[in-house]
C-alpha cells in the first residue's frame, strides 16, 4: 500500500511557461484527404472516442522512441507491442523522425506534443489555429516547427503505413479499452459532479469530452482546445487502482488550474519555493518548471484527500493522510497543505478554486 501511495503522491506533471508566438499552416495541394472515423462508445449522455488524430501522434512517440512510451511505463499490451512490429518498416519515415527530435527537450511536456491534435484537420490535410496564431501552451514544444511539412509527413505516414488498417485489426483492443474507460466513470459516479464544482465558474464551466487510447495506460491529462479528458485505463480495468486514476485526473486540472493563474501567481510561488529550497538548492536553478510542478501537486494532493474523505474508504484515507503528515519528503509542504485545507473546510464561503485563489491563495504564498 505504501508503494501505491508514493505513486499516487508523486509529482507526475511537467508543465512549461506561456508565451504567443505566431504560426499558421495548410497541407500542399496536393495532400490526399486520409478519412478515419473515430471509434465512439456512448453511455449516460458521455461519448467515449478513440480520436485517429491524436492516436497517430501517440503511435508516432511510440515508434520515436519516446521514454513515456517505448519504456512501457504505462504498461504492456498486446496492442502497445504490436505497434513496433506493425510499423516497422516506417521508423524511419520523416513523421517519426520531426517526433523524435522532440525527445530532446529540457521541459517534456507531453500535454503540449499532443494538444496539436486539436487543431489537425479530420482528414489529415491542414493544420490551422484561430488567428493564425499557435497557442501560448504549444510554445516551447512546437515553437520554430514547419507545419506545412508536418502535416505532410503526417499525411504520407497515415496513407503509405495503412494506419486504417491497424485501427480495424485492433478494434477490439480499442473498444474494451472504450468500455473500462466508460466503466470507471460508472462506478465513480460522483467523481465528475464533485470536479466540476470545484473547478467550474459561470465564467469558466469545466467541459469534458473524453478521449481514450490503449498506449497511455493508467493516465490522465487535459487537452485545453478540446476541453478532451484524454483518459488511459490500464489493459485489465480493476477499480482497485481509481485513487491512482482520480489523483492523476485532479493534478491534471491542478497544472491547468495554475496555468490560467500563473501571470499573478509567479512571483508569490517562485519566492515561496526558493525559500523552501535555499537551504539545499541553488536558487538560481528554482526554475518556472519546478514551482508550477510543486503548486500544482500540493492543490491535487490536497484535493485528492479532500475526496477520499468524503466519497472514498475510510482506511484509505487514513492511509494516505499518515503519509503525507509523517512522510519526510513532505513534511516542507505541510504550511502550506494546512492553509490549502483551509479551502475545504469553508467550501461555501469560497464556492470554487477560482474564488479561494482570487481572495485567498497569493496571500497564503506570500505569508509563507
Amino acid at each position: 500500500m505504501l508503494k501505491f501511495l508514493k505513486s499516487v503522491c508523486a509529482i507526475a506533471l511537467l508543465i512549461t511557461s506561456i508565451s504567443l508566438f505566431s504560426c499558421s499552416s495548410k497541407g500542399g495541394k496536393n495532400l490526399s484527404p486520409v478519412n478515419i472515423q473515430p471509434i465512439v462508445v456512448e453511455k449516460d449522455g458521455y461519448t467515449y472516442k478513440m480520436e485517429p488524430r491524436l492516436e497517430l501522434l501517440l503511435i508516432g512517440l511510440r515508434l520515436a522512441e519516446n521514454p513515456f512510451f517505448y519504456n512501457n511505463v504505462y504498461g504492456d499490451n498486446e496492442y502497445v507491442t504490436s505497434i513496433d512490429s506493425f510499423f516497422e518498416k516506417h521508423k524511419e519515415h520523416s513523421f517519426v523522425k520531426s517526433l523524435k527530435n522532440l525527445n530532446k527537450l529540457k521541459d517534456f511536456r507531453l500535454e503540449a506534443i499532443l494538444s496539436l491534435a486539436d487543431y489537425i484537420s479530420e482528414d489529415f490535410t491542414q493544420i490551422s489555429f484561430p488567428d493564425n496564431k499557435c497557442p501560448a501552451y504549444l510554445k516551447d514544444v512546437w515553437n520554430n516547427t514547419n507545419f506545412k511539412q508536418l502535416i505532410s509527413d503526417m499525411n504520407d505516414f497515415a496513407a503509405t503505413s495503412k494506419y486504417d488498417r491497424f485501427l480495424l485489426v485492433h478494434d477490439a483492443d480499442i473498444k474494451k479499452a472504450l468500455y473500462d474507460a466508460r466503466e470507471f466513470f460508472t462506478v465513480n459516479e460522483e467523481f465528475l459532479p464533485y470536479l466540476q464544482e470545484l473547478f467550474s465558474t459561470k465564467e469558466k464551466p469545466l467541459e469534458i469530452n473524453f478521449c481514450v487510447t490503449p498506449l497511455l495506460a493508467g493516465h490522465f491529462m487535459v487537452l485545453p482546445a478540446s476541453k478532451s479528458l484524454l483518459f488511459s485505463p490500464y489493459y485489465n480495468y480493476n477499480s482497485s487502482n481509481d485513487v491512482y486514476f482520480i489523483n492523476y485526473y485532479v493534478e491534471s486540472l491542478a497544472s491547468h488550474f495554475i496555468y490560467d493563474n500563473w501571470e499573478k501567481l509567479s512571483a508569490p510561488a517562485n519566492a515561496y519555493i526558493k525559500k523552501l529550497y535555499q537551504q539545499t538548492q541553488n536558487p538560481n536553478k528554482i526554475t518556472d518548471f519546478i514551482c508550477k510542478s510543486t503548486i500544482a501537486n500540493v492543490i491535487s494532493i490536497t484535493t485528492l484527500l479532500d475526496y477520499i474523505e468524503e466519497y472514498g474508504d475510510e482506511d484509505q484515507y487514513d492511509q494516505l493522510k499518515n503519509y503525507i503528515f509523517n512522510e519526510e519528503i513532505y513534511k516542507p509542504y505541510m504550511p502550506f497543505y494546512n492553509q490549502l485545507l483551509e479551502f475545504f473546510e469553508n467550501r461555501q464561503a469560497y464556492h470554487n478554486f477560482y474564488d479561494f485563489f482570487d481572495q485567498k491563495m497569493i496571500e497564503i504564498l506570500e505569508n509563507l
